[in-house]
């Protein structure tokens, strides 16, 4: 997810919309992730996301 929020908001929102003691973990990722068994072009539509070295 792109977000404009800082990590602390975007952490605090989404907790609050998931049942109490669900695990979850918010965090910057340095590439795309991979993504097994998802749909076709999710890979692709998420890597353009990500700026090109």
């Amino acid at each position: 997810m792109v977000s404009a929020l800082s990590r602390s908001r975007l952490y605090h929102r989404i907790k609050r919309q998931l049942p109490p003691d669900t695990a979850f973990l918010v965090a910057p990722l340095a590439d795309a992730p991979k993504f097994k068994g998802m749909a076709s072009g999710a890979l692709t539509f998420t890597r353009a996301l990500w700026p090109s070295d």
